[in-house]
Formats: structure tokens, C-alpha cells, sequence
């Protein structure tokens, strides 16, 4: 007699793991992984910002606030950088020098979760890390895809609806 089991990855849909396994696993409900999205944290006036955002939305996207070696994205800050803010802000407002919208989204909802990660009194129990956000953000933008712990491969598309998974609905607004 033999037993019947699927493979199972992980155990929730708030790490890529677990995103990836979700079609395998027993789990019929998708859990809410608490980070706020893009929306949020491009109003750079919200009163329930922390007040270390205030402080640090207009620095460079390439910096140690955000993703350290993705130099090259255009935006509002000085010398024609990218900021944190222009990085959450809507595809409309700023493209970021990027003619790929699936990138740009990447960059945005991978900002969004690095906030969420850096901030947990407005994402309390947010899943990731702030490590584990600039790998995935750097490793989709510089090789095309992310690779999972256990060796899954997400492309860019998968990447970007991963980040957007991590975060409540909807993905504009608070």
C-alpha cells in the first residue's frame, strides 16, 4: 500500500515558495500578507506615513535606502535619479527611463515591499525582509528572472504579481 501526496513548498502565498506552490498545495484560501502597495506610499503628504519615510523618499533609488546598483533609472532627484518616491509613484508619473512596463512594475511594487519590509508599524507581520526584497528586485532586473530557495524560476511578469500578491487590495489608495 503506498500513499498519495503532493508536493508542497511552502505553506502560504506571502513567500515565493510558497506563491509558486500554491497551484500544489491543500491551502484553498489565499492568506493576507499586510503590505500596503504602491498607492499608499506614493502620497508623499499621508498622515500615517512613519515618519522615517518623510525622510527618506526623496533618495536615490540606487542608494542603500533602496536597491543599491541598479544605476541608470531616471527620475526627479539629483542628477536626474530615480527616487524612492518616483519608484512608487504610478507608471504614468514617472517611467523611469525604462521602456518596459513589466519592469517598471517590478521596480514599483518591489519598492512598495521594501517599504513594507522597512516599516513594520504600517505592515505589521509583512513576510519579507528587506534583504530578501532588494534580492529578488536585483536579481529580476539584472537577469531577467528571480530563483526561488527551492529553484523555482519566476520571470518578470511572475515577479511583479508575486510583489502585488504580498499586498492588500486594492493597489491604488491606502
Amino acid at each position: 500500500m503506498s500513499l498519495h501526496a503532493q508536493p508542497l513548498k511552502a505553506a502560504a502565498n506571502c513567500t515565493p515558495s510558497g506563491w509558486v506552490s500554491g497551484n500544489t498545495s491543500l491551502h484553498q484560501e489565499l492568506e493576507e500578507c499586510g503590505g500596503r502597495t504602491p498607492g499608499y506610499w506614493q502620497n508623499d503628504n499621508h498622515p500615517h506615513h512613519p515618519q522615517g519615510w518623510r525622510e527618506t523618499y526623496y533618495e536615490a533609488l540606487n542608494s542603500n535606502h533602496g536597491f543599491p546598483g541598479l544605476n541608470g533609472l531616471t527620475g526627479s532627484g539629483t542628477n536626474g535619479e530615480a527616487t524612492l518616491l518616483d519608484a512608487v509613484s504610478g507608471p504614468g508619473r514617472q517611467d523611469l527611463g525604462m521602456g518596459d512596463s513589466t519592469l517598471r512594475q517590478v521596480v514599483r511594487f518591489g519598492t512598495a515591499a521594501l517599504l513594507n519590509a522597512r516599516y513594520p508599524s504600517v505592515s505589521p507581520g509583512y513576510p519579507l525582509s528587506e534583504s530578501e526584497v532588494v534580492d529578488i528586485v536585483t536579481q529580476t532586473l539584472m537577469a531577467g528572472e528571480y530563483v526561488t530557495s527551492s529553484g523555482d524560476v519566476l520571470d518578470e511578469e511572475q515577479v511583479h504579481r508575486f510583489l502585488a500578491n504580498t499586498m492588500d487590495s486594492p493597489s491604488w489608495g491606502p
